[in-house]
């Protein structure tokens, strides 16, 4: 879902990071795909749990940056024994330059321990997208009496719409109940002065459905399409064959002329059969 989420963001394919945002991070999954995009990411949870999880990953991933490059350090003081001490500080100091350059985007990120619902208080412009998977549907309930949710809602986007640079987009992925939870989303959201909408992939599907509100800042621009299952020609073809099989094993009405058939051939046998009356293959009532 956070691929799909970074594909509906359409950022530029020019090789230049981009600074995210990941409303409702939690334990830092859908951070961790910007991060193997090439990009920067700043999270903001709720869930304070959460947000240690994600500082535990992080110090791992120094950790071990920490030991690759004292190993690296070691390696090249005993390789250059004979260099003179002012070359081999310098040399040291570009190394660790180009190992800054080369670290893992996953140990460049800022998290908040913040209520979305209450905004997203950073300077205007500041991001190039922002991203949100699972996360969106909780700002309709009110967990508390003094919350809100069309006011939570109104506050989420208007701050959001600052925060982003021009032309950025954000995309939600989220979970509704109703029909008036997405109708309560959407006008929240162009009240804010977002333009955009609601992508469904796989609307005929029961358990695959997602949905994805793609928001812009810039000038409106076409949505885009929603996924499609890619087997609707199979799927025609077994309907068909199982309707043909129902028909086939049908049971075949046993009327009166076909009862009259089987009593004048039973006699031509020689059995014992009753005679024709007008009660002759009628339904007998339950007595019981």
């Amino acid at each position: 879902m956070a691929e799909r989420a970074l594909e509906l963001l359409a950022l530029p394919q020019d090789g230049t990071p981009r600074l995210l945002l990941d409303l409702g991070c939690g334990s830092g999954l859908s951070g961790d795909t910007i991060a193997a995009a090439g990009h920067y990411w700043v999270g903001m949870d709720i869930s304070r749990p959460m947000l240690s999880t994600v500082l535990k990953a992080v110090l791992r991933l120094l950790d071990v940056a920490q030991e690759r490059l004292r190993s690296q350090v070691v390696e090249s003081d005993e390789s250059e024994m004979e260099v003179d001490s002012s070359q081999s500080e310098y040399d040291s100091e570009e190394s660790d330059g180009e190992e800054q350059e080369e670290g893992d985007p996953r140990c460049c990120i800022d998290l908040f321990h913040h209520d979305m619902g209450e905004g997203t208080c950073v300077r205007p412009g500041t991001f190039d997208g922002c991203i949100s998977i699972s996360a969106l549907q909780w700002l309709c309930h009110s967990n508390k009496s003094c919350e809100n949710p069309k006011s939570r809602l109104n506050r989420l986007f208007s701050t959001l719409f600052g925060s982003l640079s021009r032309g950025a987009r954000a995309v939600f992925q989220f979970y509704p109940e109703t029909s008036s939870q997405v109708d309560l989303i959407l006008g929240c959201a162009m009240k804010a002065g977002f333009t955009g909408g609601l992508v469904v992939d796989f609307p005929n599907s029961t358990k695959a459905k997602k949905y994805y509100l793609c928001l812009m800042t810039g000038p409106s621009a076409q949505l885009p399409q929603g996924l499609e299952e890619q087997s609707d020609d199979h799927q025609v073809s077994i309907d068909k064959r199982s309707r043909k099989r129902q028909r086939e094993s049908k049971r075949r009405v046993h009327d009166k002329s076909w009862v009259l058939d089987k009593k004048s051939l039973a006699r031509k046998r020689g059995e014992e059969v009753k005679s024709d009356s007008k009660y002759t293959a009628r339904k007998r009532r339950i007595k019981f």
